[in-house]
């Protein structure tokens, strides 16, 4: 067999026989794949989903020895895709746990399926926990992947491994039959190498699920919005924070990127902002010793941890296994997690972020914000962003941006970056 290059370009379509023939060269090489089957040839798409995502025929292991082996039905969003003739063929491998393991664990490992590799280059982190679904998408392995995020974990393995990847407003897409880790920030995503298939996949899962109450917001969100599409004007803004200024390499890319944009009618300014902070930790350890709880309850069939306690104690038992420790997972139960007063918490948490977007909008008269290093504003706020691929830098590490608008304003999101796409394809 011919070297096959390790990244499989944007702009050429992944045939069936390429596809094959790339995963029988590369299933091993970058650690993406934690389990699969040959793929369907007639498919629609062909989608690998990421291993904390329920798909009946894998186990759904997160990563993580204490999970070996649990088989989960079809989570809501692949028995969307499954039903719509999408072709779910396996599973990506991710940071453990969702990257709740340990603080100093490096991004893309896991116990179960090792180290990522970024196809860029070894040398280049796949960051985290959504990486093997990046990983995948950027060699060929797949038409598109499924992850999930929390705070980064899609756009950011995303802007690493140089693909489109959107993490949706939380309730956009239903959480059902996904291991969890904090149902306030928790959301599947997509990740792919052009913005449509990312939309159309977003259309098929897009749907109110009984069982995830938030999805009842899900009808009052429109991907199409005709508005954005086409050559109005629109003026978006690149952050630049107060005590941290652009760097070198980030002022070049502001300035071509004003003139690639001015082709499709989009106007790019800067505007100045002011880091904000989060009760994060206080609320994601809070939520995760309760939703792994209710879904240890649900789906643990007694071979298995069955609840927050048992899971740390069975990390505890193995610590010689898990050379990075476990620190995010022993500190989560220094929480309480029936603090009162925890709804307010919540509640203006969220407020803070959406009002930090909505201020720096408006500041500068914007339709949406562009930053070209990770800002967790949209993660908190609930909120829309997409990682966009720029290129690569002198050293070819990929290099990229995100892109977010308000709460609910996905369709805006998707409108905007197919426009930018058109551009950066000139």
């Amino acid at each position: 067999m011919e070297t096959l290059p390790n990244v499989f370009p944007k702009n050429e379509k992944l045939t069936f026989e390429m596809l094959v023939e790339r995963l029988e060269y590369f299933r091993s090489a970058f650690h993406s794949i934690q389990a699969w089957r040959d793929p369907v040839h007639h498919a629609r798409y062909r989608v690998l989903a990421k291993d904390n995502i329920g798909v009946e025929e894998f186990p759904t292991m997160a990563g993580s020895k204490a999970l070996e082996n649990l088989m989960l039905p079809d989570a809501f969003i692949v028995d969307r895709l499954v039903r719509a003739g999408i072709d779910v063929f396996g599973k990506t491998t991710m940071s453990e746990l969702a990257n709740y393991v340990s603080t100093t664990m490096p991004g893309g490992y896991s116990e179960m399926g090792g180290q990522g590799i970024n196809p860029y280059g070894e040398e280049f982190s796949p960051r985290g926990s959504s990486s093997g679904s990046a990983i995948a998408v950027a060699a060929g392995l797949c038409d598109a992947a499924l992850g999930t995020e929390t705070s980064g974990s899609i756009v950011l393995p995303a802007m690493a491994c140089g693909v489109w990847g959107m993490k949706p407003t939380v309730g956009l897409l239903s959480r059902g039959g996904i291991v969890p880790l904090s149902h306030t920030f928790d959301t599947p995503g997509v990740m792919a190498r052009d913005v449509q298939t990312i939309v159309d996949l977003m259309n098929i899962m897009q749907e109110t699920d009984p069982d995830d109450p938030i999805t009842e917001r899900a009808h009052e969100i429109h991907l199409d919005v005709m508005g954005y599409k086409h050559g109005s004007p629109v003026r978006v803004a690149v952050m630049v924070f107060e005590n941290r200024p652009l760097q070198f390499e980030q002022v070049q890319l502001l300035e071509a990127l004003k003139t690639k944009l001015a082709t499709v009618n989009i106007e790019v300014v800067t505007v100045e902002v002011q880091p904000v902070e989060f009760d994060y930790k206080a609320i994601t350890s809070i939520d995760f010793q309760n939703d792994i709880n209710r879904f240890f309850r649900r789906y643990s069939d007694g071979n298995h941890v069955g609840d927050v306690e048992s899971l740390v104690a069975y990390y505890r038992a193995r610590e010689e296994h898990h050379p990075y420790g476990f620190d995010r997972l022993t500190d989560a139960l220094e929480y309480d997690a029936d603090a009162a007063g925890y709804e307010d918490l919540v509640h203006e948490t969220l407020t803070r972020a959406n009002l930090a977007i909505e201020d720096a909008l408006a500041r500068a008269q914007a339709q949406a914000l562009i930053a070209f290093d990770f800002v967790n504003w949209w993660a908190i706020a609930q909120a829309p962003y997409m990682a966009v691929p720029w290129g690569v830098d002198m050293n070819g590490k990929p290099v990229g941006f995100t892109l977010g608008c308000r709460a609910m304003e996905d369709g805006k999101v998707i409108a905007l970056s197919k426009r930018i796409e058109k551009a950066l394809a000139q």
